[in-house]
């Protein structure tokens, strides 16, 4: 029995693959301003193994409180809160002085 993929259940994988296992560590890295100083296989292999981390962290914490538990919907809105929370941008607005 093979198992058969069509185009847009790849295309999906791939789109998720990247938001969960890439993403994160990615943007992490990106707002320490680290990226620069490393070179492609640094940046892929450190970006999934932060990425990892990240995700792990999270559903370990989501799996803990029992009012949201542990589910694809809770685990996607706390990685894109997570996505969110570490862009560089959004660390820049919080440094600013409030005038």
């Amino acid at each position: 029995m093979a198992l058969e993929i069509g185009f847009g259940e790849g295309a999906v994988f791939l789109l998720a693959f990247l938001y969960m296992l890439f993403l994160p560590g990615y943007n992490l890295l990106r707002s320490t301003g680290r990226l620069k100083k490393l070179e492609l296989e640094e940046k892929i292999l450190l970006s999934f193994s932060l990425s990892v981390v990240m995700v792990g962290l999270t559903a370990l914490i989501l799996s803990r409180v029992e009012a949201w538990g542990l589910t694809v919907q809770n685990l996607l809105i706390a990685v894109t809160a997570v996505l969110v929370a570490t862009t560089k941008e959004f660390l820049n607005f919080l440094r600013k002085p409030f005038s």
